[in-house]
């Protein structure tokens, strides 16, 4: 009797052994957006800030893109999830955290918040994301951002300024690095076309 459970014990080990050595552990890798000061454009640091206070609502974001997976875009209807390759970010509270660091650095505006405290804020500023994917073919990989800033009077309910952008820029070389970086400065870069129109329009 114990002859046999020393070969099914014997048996068990070796088919987790045999498991192991065929298996392979694939470690999820996540990525950042990362607000850097060194792009901005002193040029649009207003000496006297526009006398409102704003708030900035969390970017809205459709289901499919506001899952933790890097969303694939094959050129088509057709879209993937990346399994290993994640967003170590919530993309609606980034996006907006971005935005507020912006205006706050360039002195758009008397004060910026991130609350929900309309009763101290007469301006809002709401973000709708249309599209942030890593469009990918055997010829082509682009980083493509769509999405629309709304600067809006809180007690009118109308549109003060709109900055909309639909951009694909092309990667050097194709990895989900590149991506994110290409992302990133997109980012930044439309944010400051939105700080240019507010003093311009305001």
């Amino acid at each position: 009797m114990k002859y046999k459970i020393f070969i099914l014990l014997v048996l068990i080990g070796a088919t987790i052994l045999i498991g192991c050595s065929f298996g392979t552990i694939v470690t999820p890798n996540y990525y950042i957006l990362q607000f850097n000061s060194f792009s901005e454009d002193k040029s649009l640091v207003q000496n006297d800030p526009l006398p409102h206070s704003v708030l900035i609502n969390d970017a809205e974001i459709p289901q499919n893109y506001s899952r933790k997976q890097i969303v694939i875009r094959h050129f088509g209807p057709k879209i993937t999830y990346a399994q290993y390759d994640l967003w170590g970010v919530r993309l609606s509270d980034t996006i907006s955290d971005f935005l507020k660091k912006r205006l706050e650095d360039y002195n758009i505006f008397k004060q910026v918040s991130r609350s929900g405290d309309y009763e101290n804020s007469d301006l809002m500023i709401t973000v709708n994301v249309s599209n942030i994917e890593f469009e990918k073919s055997d010829n082509l990989n682009r980083a493509h951002v769509a999405m629309d800033f709304y600067l809006k009077d809180i007690e009118k309910g109308n549109t003060i300024v709109h900055h909309g952008f639909n951009i694909e820029k092309k990667l050097a070389v194709s990895n989900v690095e590149n991506f994110v970086i290409a992302v990133n400065d997109i980012l930044l870069k439309e944010m400051d076309e939105f700080s240019k129109k507010i003093a311009l329009e305001t």
